[in-house]
């Protein structure tokens, strides 16, 4: 469902709804996340719009007998009327002055929030005319803006061979094609207006939205792209960017096959953590840019220098010496936007500086803990009890990655810190340098994995489609484990604690390619952070582009559209 599809959206815009509702304010952080959320996001702008215009509706209506209709089915047009009255148009032409870039300015989040606060006393007429139309006004410049970006009234595409058969909203009429959705009855090829050719596979479905926008829902698509134009080919789970480069996709493989050109652009569906905590900013909250969980920081933790940006928190090895960084909002298990089922990556550059002795264990990550809860654990660790370890064995000092699989219930992946088959030692960890550590599970494939410096070193198989459980109420931390709840377990929560510096955490909700953790490493060594995006304490982007091998065939993931791996060098 769309709702589910925005759901972090849904629930910002709540947040605020509520804080606007018991006289608040937005705080800026709010104000800014709802700025990247919006900007250049034509879905996110559309359900912004539904979504405001719904609780505008029910809080509006049912005080003034007042009803808005919006209609589409010929020129976009807001009605706002008296219940059962006739029509009062407000077409978007008469609004067209109204800047689109109030959609994202701080007054203006503050204003669809004004429309759902509750009210103790029926309005006066003119107060809620002014509300009304200033939602009106929101909506309809979005209106505006992606009717004149998308150019749908003019758009037309030649056929040069094959046919098409309308399914949605399509029209052919001789020899042009207009804007809708269609079925490449067989080989077939069309021309643009702008003079790219594009050739489709029999059996092809996909839909014209403007003369620079193509979906392709199934089959197999051929762009002969110009250098001075863009054309942006959406699918489900990932969107391309020619460039001004040829581009071709086949989503009939069991992952889609993209062939490259000079300069492709891709977009993923999921490359964005849900947590991140840079540690560049400064103040008594780690913050964390990427979601709603800042951290608190416990005595013992230190400010320093980082590798990437200016930040990082140095632990010394006692209790005291952590970020607590809260339960993601989660009650019940499988709640809360710690909650995984079908992945989960965690990231972090560390500088440790361990004993490797039995029994020591030195928390980086963890969530949830001994009292029945599940966890999410990455450490490093010299198990006295390796009941939980799979593959089994006796690791000795190691780095461990620990989480609750149906099934199997909680157990560890080890990376033996041994030297051996090109794994690191305890003393190549501990050399001063920082490391670029992540352990990653991916429910479909069933592998589990941890990688340092780019490289797999450990891996462990479970039976394919094997689901993963978390979230809930249990704290999570950086630098140790949670709070244990008995007085005989505090010596545990000591050992737990972690000795050296820790920058650059990320939490994800799904799997992270082999392909994307050996460019988050290049991007490091170029003093950028994960994402190639120079290293700031501001609001992590909602957007990103990753530039494509040029000329290169690879296959992406199907979930997550992620690049997956290099087929074949086609230059």
């Amino acid at each position: 469902m769309r709702s589910d599809d925005n759901k972090e959206l849904r629930t910002l815009i709540d947040a605020m709804l509520d804080q606007q509702a018991s006289d608040g304010q937005p705080t800026p952080q709010q104000v800014e996340q709802l700025k990247q959320m919006l900007t250049s996001n034509k879905d996110a702008q559309r359900f912004y719009c539904d979504y405001v215009g719904l609780h505008t509706r029910l809080s509006i209506s049912s005080e003034q007998s007042v009803e808005f209709v919006y209609r589409r089915l010929t020129e976009e047009e807001f009605i706002m009327r008296q219940a059962g009255s006739a029509d009062i148009p407000l077409s978007t032409q008469q609004l067209k002055d109204v800047p689109v870039d109030s959609i994202v300015s701080d007054h203006s989040v503050q204003q669809p929030a004004l429309a759902s606060k509750p009210v103790a006393a029926p309005l006066k007429r003119h107060a809620w005319l002014i509300i009304a139309l200033t939602v009106i006004s929101l909506l309809s410049a979005l209106f505006l803006w992606y009717k004149n970006n998308n150019n749908q009234q003019t758009f037309s595409a030649e056929i040069l061979s094959g046919q098409f058969t309308s399914i949605k909203y399509g029209q052919i009429t001789d020899s042009t094609l207009y804007t809708g959705k269609y079925e490449a009855d067989e080989g077939s090829s069309l021309q643009l207006q702008s003079g790219e050719t594009i050739h489709f596979l029999t059996n092809s479905s996909f839909k014209f939205i403007s003369a620079k926008e193509i979906a392709l829902n199934n089959g197999a698509i051929k762009i002969n792209a110009l250098e001075s134009t863009q054309i942006e080919l959406q699918t489900k789970f990932f969107t391309l960017h020619t460039n001004g480069s040829n581009l071709s996709v086949d989503l009939t493989t069991e992952q889609p096959t993209v062939k490259s050109g000079a300069k492709t652009l891709l977009s993923p569906r999921y490359w964005r953590p849900k947590h991140y905590w840079s540690f560049d900013g400064n103040g008594d909250r780690a913050i964390d840019t990427a979601g709603r969980s800042d951290g608190i920081i416990e005595s013992n933790a230190k400010r320093t220098q980082g590798i990437i940006g200016k930040g990082a928190f140095s632990f010394d090895n006692t209790a005291k010496a952590r970020l607590v960084i809260g339960n993601g909002g989660g009650s019940a298990l499988g709640t809360g936007t710690f909650s995984a089922t079908d992945g989960i990556s965690i990231e972090a550059l560390i500088k440790p500086n361990y004993s490797g002795d039995r029994g020591d264990s030195d928390h980086i990550f963890r969530k949830g803990q001994s009292d029945g809860e599940l966890s999410i654990s990455l450490s490093l660790q010299h198990d006295i009890d390796a009941r939980f370890v799979r593959p089994q064995g006796q690791f000795n000092e190691s780095i461990s990655f620990g989480l609750f699989l149906l099934g199997h219930g909680y157990q560890k992946l080890q990376l033996p810190l041994d030297g051996l088959n090109g794994r690191p030692t305890l003393a190549q960890l501990n050399d001063g340098n920082y490391h670029h550590l992540v352990a990653t599970y991916n429910a479909s494939t069933g592998i589990k994995a941890i990688y340092l410096d780019g490289k797999l070193h450990a891996n462990y198989q479970y039976p394919p489609s094997t689901k993963m459980l978390s979230g809930g109420a249990g704290q999570a931390n950086i630098g140790n484990s949670p709070n244990f709840p008995s007085p005989k377990l505090s010596k545990r929560h000591k050992n737990a604690a972690f000795n050296g510096v820790i920058d650059e955490v990320a939490f994800y909700n799904f799997s992270l390619s082999a392909y994307i953790i050996n460019e988050h490493t290049k991007h490091l060594s170029q003093g950028h952070n994960y994402f190639g995006l120079p290293p700031s304490a501001k609001y992590l982007s909602r957007h990103i582009k990753i530039l494509l091998p040029a000329e290169n065939t690879m296959t992406l993931d199907r979930l997550t559209g992620q690049p997956l791996e290099v087929v074949s060098d086609e230059k």
